[in-house]
């Protein structure tokens, strides 16, 4: 169900409203090897655990007012933003989805889709040939999204975020989507 929510460009005051929202998510299941760009294969954890990401203003507030790139946000029904992507020119000529998140209170409402076609439209009046973002196996949902709205996966890196973390092991997923 998509609700008529308004996306525009981001301004700089908007970020610190940004901050204020909760884009944690519940882990529940994973997808799992082979990550081979069909059918992926999900399996359900034993035990459950919630995914904090970073917010990082500073990386945000570089989009706005950048030719290269861009920071659209969606507003809830009070105008408040709750929900944003970041976008911004790839060196292999793609936009690259920099980050993507979305208030709960948005979630399921079509927020995301409405970002996703803000992205692809300024990447498309860029000249770019498509869009390239990545996610982690365990963000399901996001994947899910990614493939519904027509993404399809071009490759896993198991390793990349070896280094940071200890107890959880990510695998890196890199959808693409094609600009006809």
């Amino acid at each position: 169900m998509t609700r008529h929510f308004k996306v525009r460009e981001a301004r700089e005051g908007d970020v610190a409203q940004l901050a204020e929202g909760f884009y944690a998510f519940e882990v529940r299941s994973v997808f799992i090897e082979p990550f081979d760009g069909s059918d992926l294969i999900e399996s359900t954890l034993a035990v459950p655990y919630e995914k904090i990401y970073d917010f990082d203003a500073t990386s945000l507030k570089e989009h706005i007012g950048n030719a290269e790139a861009a920071l659209f946000v969606v507003d809830d029904l009070d105008f408040r933003p709750r929900g944003y992507i970041a976008v911004s020119h790839f060196w292999n000529g793609y936009a690259s989805i920099d980050d993507l998140a979305v208030d709960l209170s948005l979630r399921r409402l079509g927020a995301a889709k409405l970002l996703m076609n803000a992205a692809a439209n300024w990447a498309q009046q860029e000249g770019l040939a498509g869009l390239r973002l990545e996610t982690q196996n365990n963000n399901v949902a996001a994947c899910k999204f990614y493939k519904q709205y027509g993404f399809i996966l071009g490759g896993y890196d198991q390793y990349l975020y070896s280094g940071i973390q200890t107890e959880k092991a990510e695998t890196a997923l890199f959808w693409y989507l094609r600009f006809l």
